[in-house]
């Protein structure tokens, strides 16, 4: 009898210790994302959505100004007029705005700091989606997992290293239906409630929290659509209450908003229906534009990366396809759930969101690891014929995506390319002096002293004493302009030649000095 009650003692606590287990790996995973990421905003080049995004919620923050004094309304890539942006900054969602605003009154101003709210979004992003993939599947093992393998994430970390409201839009939206999954069962309505107002915080900090929104309400029909009701009407408040927040702002100039809204609305191949109309298209630009260009192909918004980087999508194409084709691995819990709403987010990022830019992959990229850590844990459980190919796959995403993080760290463009470059600007530019460049210079010369400005005055008639040209800005003279806008091709070739000389040349930095008459 003694042996028996020493037996059960020891198995409850082997039991404990292993449930235990779980809280330690999602403990490793919490440090090991905030080591790296921490690492990737010190030695990431700032890019030109960050010195956009920063410079009006720094302005509040610091004249009580909503306007974002470096860019010049005709200078933007979009071919149409900000008006007013120096003003009043109506062009983005109003959300993450005041929330960077908040953020700097409350901590300070650099770009070290707004990164660091980026990445504490992104922390509880990954928490998120640990409790979702958790919840969904019924495995908490499955979620601990889920939680490392986003925490070596290339693609999230270098997302939440980041200035822009993507990690924040995605940090409310997983938080809105992961609330809604946890309180369910023990309070519908207050779980429709939170869900709905985390939601709501989303879709007003990026038009992609759409895809929350939508998923929301999947999640909710599918669950409870028996215990639908019209009360429930009353928890979409917060999305009422938000948008008149918003209407109040935009009353005060609806002519700059129009504008403004507009032009970001309908950029060059960001029309966020168009390809609706053109889904073989959308298809094609999808897998070319997003994912192959990003991992390698012409990665412009994470940099250059190793060849292996391209295993990456791979992986997550596969895990894709066996759970698709793998009836077991879905069986138990509710990984059908999981599976449709992947699925949905996938279908609105393909043929919804028209602009493929690659910072969006933050917004499917938890779904591929929830679905590999079940297909990783179901397959070795039920000792399926797919459990070496899930060894496999994870093994080989590990390895592609520690891998990549390593190139990243130890090219260090911040240090190598950007700073040098501040330097010789600061040594360059006398007092009262102006310089065409992207805003992000803003953070180290001050977003009053540069003008922000791609055509180089071709509108505004203005002149500035130095010239940087960045990665953006030889994208935009030429790629885009010789075909969208030969003028201004034109014009920007024969300035540089006839008026500024090359003084600065370090990686993709080019700084030009007005010649002297």
């Amino acid at each position: 009898m003694a042996s028996d009650t020493d037996n059960a003692s020891s198995s409850v606590n082997l039991g404990s210790r292993f449930s235990q287990a779980y809280l330690w790996l999602i403990a490793a995973s919490i440090v090991c994302y905030l080591v790296l990421a921490f690492s990737f905003a010190k030695v990431k080049t700032p890019w030109v959505d960050e010195g956009w995004v920063a410079s009006a919620p720094a302005n509040w923050a610091s004249t009580g100004s909503f306007g974002t004094p470096s860019l010049e309304p005709s200078g933007s890539w979009l071919n149409a007029e900000l008006t007013g942006i120096q003003e009043y900054t109506y062009w983005n969602l109003p959300v993450g705005i005041v929330a960077q605003g908040l953020w700097y009154k409350a901590f300070g101003f650099s770009l070290l700091r707004m990164r660091a709210l980026g990445i504490l979004c992104g922390l509880a992003a990954i928490l998120s989606w640990s409790a979702i993939t958790w919840k969904l599947s019924g495995s908490r093992l499955a979620g601990s997992i889920t939680a490392a393998l986003l925490s070596v994430d290339y693609t999230l970390l270098w997302g939440a290293a980041d200035g822009r409201m993507d990690m924040m839009c995605v940090m409310f939206g997983s938080g809105g239906l992961s609330a809604y999954l946890q309180l369910r069962e023990r309070s519908y309505m207050a779980s429709l409630w939170l869900a709905n107002l985390l939601v709501a915080l989303s879709l007003f900090t990026h038009p992609n929290g759409m895809s929350f929104f939508l998923g929301l309400i999947f999640l909710v029909v599918y669950y409870d659509r028996h215990r639908l009701s019209w009360r429930d009407i009353s928890t979409l408040l917060p999305y009422l209450i938000i948008a008149s927040l918003w209407a109040l702002y935009i009353l005060v100039r609806p002519d700059y908003f129009l504008a403004q809204f507009g032009a970001n609305t309908s950029a060059r191949g960001g029309a966020r229906w168009a390809m609706l109309v053109h889904p073989l298209r959308a298809v094609i630009k999808e897998i070319l534009v997003r994912y192959i260009a990003h991992f390698g192909l012409r990665p412009l918004w994470g940099g250059p990366t190793p060849k292996y980087a391209i295993g990456i999508p791979f992986a997550h194409w596969i895990t894709l396809i066996v759970l698709c084709t793998t009836a077991p691995l879905r069986r138990r819990g509710n990984v059908n759930a999981l599976m449709a709403l992947a699925g949905g987010f996938l279908v609105f990022m393909t043929f919804v969101v028209g602009l493929k830019a690659q910072c969006y992959l933050i917004f499917v990229i938890p779904l591929y690891i929830a679905l590999l850590a079940i297909w990783l844990c179901r397959s070795h459980d039920r000792q399926s014929i797919t459990a070496p190919l899930s060894a496999i796959v994870t093994a080989g995403l590990l390895a592609c995506q520690l891998g990549t993080i390593a190139f990243k760290l130890q090219k260090n463009t911040y240090a190598s390319e950007y700073a040098p470059t501040v330097n010789f600007v600061r040594s360059r530019l006398a007092s009262g002096q102006l310089i065409f460049a992207d805003s992000y210079f803003g953070f180290d010369l001050g977003f009053d002293r540069v003008i922000d400005d791609t055509r180089l005055g071709y509108y505004s008639g203005r002149r500035a004493d130095l010239i940087v040209e960045d990665l953006w800005y030889g994208w935009w003279w030429r790629k885009l302009y010789p075909g969208e806008e030969p003028q201004i091709s034109k014009y920007v070739k024969n300035l540089l030649r006839a008026d500024y000389h090359l003084v600065f040349e370090k990686g993709p930095f080019r700084v030009y000095e007005r010649r002297r008459t």
